[in-house]
């Protein structure tokens, strides 16, 4: 594929927008284009959409540092 983008990956419109989590790659019926399917999110709620493969671009998204406690209840 053109980008090497697979499920899982993150990308954005090169246009600019969200960053988004691709969910499938596939090439719909009656088109000759790759899409690709996506979700994110603006605040709590999700979206989905597709599009073409040739305006997404993959992008590496830095880890958070994150760390949880146990807590211990009596």
């Amino acid at each position: 594929m053109e980008n090497d983008i697979k499920p899982g990956d993150t990308v954005r419109l090169k246009s600019g927008g969200p960053t988004m989590t691709v969910t499938g790659v596939d090439t719909p019926q009656f088109s000759d284009e790759i899409h690709v399917w996506c979700t994110w999110f603006v605040g709590n709620k999700s979206h989905t959409g597709d599009f073409p493969m040739v305006a997404v671009e993959k992008i590496t998204v830095a880890k958070s540092s994150v760390s949880f406690a146990r807590i211990e209840r009596d």
